[in-house]
């Protein structure tokens, strides 16, 4: 489970869950409590929660040459109606603390990063974006070093391009 602050209105909070494992049922009610300053008891919010169709799970494992040392890399991207997710092992921890990601369409399309984690020790890094407004022909992994005032400084080598086929209902690929 993840949170990021959402900046409008500031008493928001977007909460992901990811990578729920078990027999998770096609509909629930999720009950969400959170304490809130002023108040004795939690505050109880129940959800209903109802699976969605059109998920697609798509996995990409290369080799890349990157300053003459050979570097695997392989991600997992999880499109859904609502969000897209993106988990991506990269061999040298390191490195992978500085890198970002940016996921863009067959036409170049960056889409909107809504922040993520880096976990070093396992080795990889997770972060959700927007949706794809349009199913896209293939996915674009795009390593980056994020530079502060010089902006982004994309690896081209680093980059992995990850087909998505047509029928979003034929799972992993």
């Amino acid at each position: 489970m993840g949170t990021n602050l959402v900046t409008e209105p500031s008493e928001s909070v977007l909460v992901e869950l990811n990578d729920l494992s078990g027999d998770i049922p096609d509909q629930f009610d999720l009950t969400v409590k959170m304490g809130l300053r002023g108040y004795k008891r939690p505050f109880e919010l129940k959800v209903p929660v109802v699976k969605m169709a059109g998920h697609t799970v798509l996995t990409s494992e290369e080799t890349k040459i990157y300053k003459g040392e050979s570097w695997k890399i392989a991600a997992k991207i999880d499109i859904s109606p609502i969000t897209t997710h993106l988990v991506v092992n990269i061999a040298d921890k390191h490195l992978q603390e500085e890198m970002g990601f940016d996921l863009a369409d067959h036409e170049g399309n960056v889409l909107e990063s809504h922040g993520g984690h880096v976990y070093p020790l396992e080795g990889e890094a997770a972060k959700s974006y927007d949706a794809f407004p349009t199913r896209p022909k293939s996915i674009t992994v795009k390593p980056y070093l994020d530079r502060g005032m010089q902006g982004k400084q994309y690896i081209p080598e680093l980059e992995l391009v990850v087909p998505v086929s047509e029928n979003p209902e034929d799972g992993s690929k």
